[in-house]
């Protein structure tokens, strides 16, 4: 097969960051790539370091903004060689047809139908943002169940499983066996918004104080980026805490990774998402995973891989992490999520689903 040529564009990096990781992933596994552009705001150098050291093919060119682009592309690049460009937002598609790419891919780490059934967005966003997604020659989804929905509005797509066992993740120390003695610390990962629902995790942990003998700590790692959904989960964590139940709002971490050390079980509510990363991390990390089902994560996480119940039945998801503790089955679940994650997500198995996926 001859060499592709592949070139990625992330407007604003780090490494922290789903989308971000998942491009370098692209990047570092792509063993059938000439070259990898990333067209990027901001890099620290520590990671300039480390991505162009372990991938000579790296090349990594600034912009404030992507429009001066045009002039660079057309005089270093032969575009029109590209095999693909792959991007994570929409909104440059129709400036890098003018450019001249053809052959324009996105990485979709949404779920639509998740989306849509969350009510959060308008029909009118909704209709605007599947217009925007027919134009792609196919998105990169995340799982198998993605790619069926967006089949019924005649968007193609292809599942790439991602993986999460990068380089920087290999340095953090696999969690211990789950043995809460007195405490159970819960952590819910993600930008403090109604889609990502903190509201369930408070009244959350706070059922699972009143209704098992240990006391609960969650921490809810994140910024806001709804004030007034910030102000409502303040308000509710003031009334619900006591003796037997804290809640830890961290703000954000520059590595949330470090919450892992002290955490006994992930908690995810949100009302839409993609196969999220938080969880992909947890199942390498042997951390018990405990989340409502969403169209994207359905494949990976069921099958006695995680304590789980329905998007927004919390009573459910109460009763079945208090049965799992009770029965003392929650190192079975993980067990059973490590063997998942080594045998569809470990980085080897990606490298191999990538050649076949994106670059035939």
């Amino acid at each position: 097969m001859n060499k592709k040529n592949l070139h990625i564009y992330y407007s604003s990096f780090n490494t922290k960051n789903g989308a971000a990781a998942s491009l370098i992933d692209l990047a570092n596994s792509a063993s059938e790539v000439t070259c990898v552009y990333f067209f990027i705001t901001k890099l620290p150098s520590s990671i300039k370091q480390i991505l162009t050291n372990r991938n000579k093919r790296i090349k990594i060119i600034y912009t404030t903004n992507f429009k001066p682009i045009q002039r660079i592309i057309f005089k270093f690049f032969d575009v029109h060689k590209t095999e693909v460009l792959c991007i994570d937002a929409i909104k440059n598609y129709d400036f890098l047809k003018e450019v001249g790419y053809k052959n324009i891919v996105n990485y979709f780490a949404a779920d639509l139908r998740a989306l849509i059934q969350s009510k959060i967005y308008s029909d009118s966003d909704i209709k605007l943002l599947i217009k925007e997604l027919l134009k792609f020659k196919f998105l990169l989804v995340q799982s198998k169940s993605t790619s069926k929905d967006l089949a019924n509005y005649n968007i193609k797509s292809k599942t790439l499983l991602p993986t999460c066992d990068e380089f920087w993740l290999q340095n953090y120390q696999k969690n211990k066996t789950f043995n809460p003695i007195k405490t159970i610390v819960i952590s819910i990962i993600g930008s403090i918004q109604e889609r990502k629902n903190q509201l369930d995790a408070i009244e959350f942990g706070y059922q699972l104080s009143k209704q098992t003998s240990f006391k609960v700590t969650l921490k809810i790692v994140g910024k806001p980026l709804d004030n007034n959904y910030y102000k409502l989960c303040q308000e509710k964590s003031h009334k619900l805490s006591n003796l037997n139940y804290k809640i830890d709002f961290t703000g954000h971490l520059d590595d949330y990774r470090n919450i892992y050390n002290t955490t006994d079980i992930i908690l995810q509510t949100s009302l839409s998402e993609g196969f999220s990363r938080i969880l992909r991390e947890a199942m390498y990390l042997k951390i018990p995973i405990c989340a409502y089902v969403l169209p994207s994560n359905k494949e990976h996480i069921c099958e006695h891989r995680s304590i789980n119940a329905p998007v927004g039945d919390l009573n459910s998801l109460i009763i079945n992490l208090t049965e799992s503790l009770n029965n003392n089955e929650i190192a079975d679940i993980v067990n059973n999520a490590t063997i998942y994650y080594n045998n569809n997500l470990s980085t080897n198995i990606y490298k191999k689903n990538l050649t076949e996926n994106l670059l035939n």
